[in-house]
């Protein structure tokens, strides 16, 4: 089976000869499904009302079935734009009394107005570390697909060295009058600048719903810049 999009609608074809009926059933990032007016909690009992029905647009019937068959439906546009998991069933019999799941799940993302194929966002972080005669300071700006990305919360910080001992551990960053730049002054300087050492600098945040975290090896230089 394979998923498209198509004016706002999901498109399923299926070569398959015995099926000639399909739904789909609609999850959330919380795991609650669609009952046509909003996300719930699952219920065995209700799941014939979380089924949506799709239509046979084209196929060639051969003994009374399907081949190469073409499905659709209209995503409910009462739904809000996101990310969501469809489960997408077939059966043989007209009444379609199977109320099962099973079948092929896909992650899609929702716009609003078109179903589009899930789309892996790229964040990334760029760690800047300054030693001075007291402390160590550390500044990290995040990225999302390139961009400096935005609604940032619980940036933390981790420090290790090349031993793996800990020599800052979960910091908390803060921002400046810029509020993509997140800094954390180290009281006391952790990283030894008489040597040529290397440290892995780890910085985690909040950011779209999810933890994010990224990391980079670091190591003293001459200039006392380091990143």
């Amino acid at each position: 089976m394979i998923i498209i999009s198509r004016m706002g609608q999901l498109v399923f074809y299926d070569d398959a000869t015995t099926f000639n009926f399909c739904w789909y059933y609609i999850f959330d990032a919380s795991g609650n499904i669609w009952n046509g007016s909003s996300f719930v909690a699952f219920v065995q009992a209700n799941i014939a009302t979380y089924k949506q029905t799709m239509t046979t647009v084209n196929g060639t019937i051969n003994a009374g079935n399907y081949t190469a068959a073409y499905f659709y439906a209209t995503f409910p546009s009462a739904i809000p734009a996101g990310r969501y998991i469809i489960d997408v069933n077939q059966e043989v019999a007209a009444s379609n009394t199977d109320n099962t799941f099973g079948g092929v799940a896909h992650e899609i993302w929702w716009t609003g107005l078109e179903v589009e194929s899930i789309r892996s966002d790229v964040y990334h972080a760029d760690i800047h570390v300054f030693l001075n005669t007291s402390a160590d300071e550390y500044t990290v700006v995040w990225f999302k697909n390139g961009l400096p990305a935005t609604s940032i919360t619980s940036p933390t910080l981790d420090v290790i060295d090349s031993s793996g001992s800990s020599l800052i551990s979960s910091a908390i960053m803060s921002t400046t009058g810029f509020t993509d730049i997140l800094i954390y002054d180290e009281p006391s300087s952790r990283i030894n600048q008489s040597s040529n050492d290397s440290y892995i600098v780890t910085a985690s945040a909040t950011i779209g719903g999810e933890t994010r975290t990224y990391s980079r090896i670091i190591s003293n230089n001459s200039s006392n810049i380091i990143g």
